[in-house]
């Protein structure tokens, strides 16, 4: 039998280091199919996962509860070409067959996975095939059962559906994800328009709940989109505010001092004395109705915070001491304020500089 084993010691390393990179590979391949699958590739290009086989990181065939929503979902920026979707939470999803015996729903892990193109090859999805689409929460506002928070189905900004098509996608979803019963409303885009308006007496008769963006308007309205750090409170209107503060007011203050950004529970106008203000400083301003009802909002009163608010959506979250301080650092004005800002009528010290640094 001839000898395999290469003469030369360069040879026989080379050998060594593939038969090792062989080996490593199948042991990471084996332990990917303990695991559910290899989440990172989802596997060889085109080759199929069924969606009772995702792993979690890909994403998942059915979502039981508002805490599996939460899990897959993704709220920032980070959209890409579906401005609308910045900084609302969403969780985006394809069908295949949709309505037929071999129907298929892929949840997405939106959280990893935020543009179907990408993901649809990880499945072995064809990307010219598939049903592609987002579910957004919108929590403060109310549901077609009257209960708060609103769930939203759309499709890509060109595509139309039918009313039967939209019903039997309904139907599909509220099936793999139970918490759309009575939650859930069809959100067309600017392609679906035309259809829905030809269809509109069928989404009546039928009770199905169609949003509209100027819907939206009723609980949100954004005055001046930007970004900014500061301290959440809830102010009166006789209070004085510090210039580090953002502020929420329940009804519109007679006056408007520097502040480091607004939201009102009651409608503004553009050129509202409290909107003039926050263009004037390139601060974050905005109608919220009801904010204090988000428990992501009222649980963060008396904290720093980032504020931001964006064309269709607002963020606000806790921030640590290193982002507000590197905020404040970046505006002099802000500073200068700050130090000849006095104390509040309801008795909170504003705090100067060197107190707000530790100092």
């Amino acid at each position: 039998m001839k000898n395999l084993i290469p003469k030369s010691p360069f040879s026989r390393l080379l050998v060594h280091a593939c038969l090792t990179l062989s080996f490593l590979s199948l042991v990471e391949d084996v332990d990917a199919q303990r695991r559910g699958g290899r989440c990172g590739s989802g596997g060889e290009p085109g080759k199929r996962i069924e969606p009772k086989d995702l792993c979690f990181d890909l994403g998942v065939a059915t979502i039981p509860d508002q805490a599996a929503f939460e899990r897959l979902s993704y709220r920032g920026p980070d959209v890409m070409r579906d401005s609308y979707l910045a900084d609302l939470e969403f969780v985006k999803f394809i069908i295949e067959g949709i309505g037929e015996p071999g129907e298929r729903v892929y949840c997405m892990n939106t959280n990893n996975h935020r543009a179907h193109p990408r993901f649809m090859p990880l499945v072995g999805i064809d990307r010219q095939n598939g049903l592609r689409g987002a579910i957004t929460y919108y929590p403060l506002m109310t549901a077609p059962d009257g209960s708060e928070g609103l769930f939203t189905i759309d499709f890509q900004p060109n595509d139309s559906y039918r009313f039967e098509e939209i019903a039997a996608i309904v139907k599909s979803l509220t099936a793999k994800m139970p918490i759309l019963a009575g939650k859930i409303a069809f959100h067309p885009l600017s392609g679906n328009i035309p259809q829905y308006e030809k269809d509109k007496e069928k989404y009546e008769a039928a009770k199905l709940t169609v949003h509209l963006d100027e819907d939206l308007r009723e609980v949100f309205l954004p005055l001046n989109p930007a970004e900014s750090f500061g301290r959440l409170r809830i102010m009166g209107n006789d209070a004085r505010p510090s210039p580090r503060d953002i502020v929420i007011y329940k009804t519109l203050p007679n006056q408007m001092p520097r502040v480091a950004g607004v939201i009102t529970e009651v409608r503004q106008t553009p050129l509202s004395h409290v909107n003039l203000r926050a263009v004037q400083d390139n601060i974050p301003n905005a109608f919220i109705k009801g904010v204090l009802k988000d428990d992501l909002v009222s649980g963060l009163i008396g904290e720093w915070v980032r504020y931001r608010v964006s064309s269709s959506a607002y963020i606000v979250e806790k921030a640590t001491m290193e982002e507000v301080e590197g905020y404040f650092a970046q505006d002099p004005a802000q500073d200068r304020a700050s130090a000849k800002a006095k104390p509040s009528k309801e008795g909170h010290p504003v705090i100067s500089r060197n107190e707000f640094l530790g100092f």
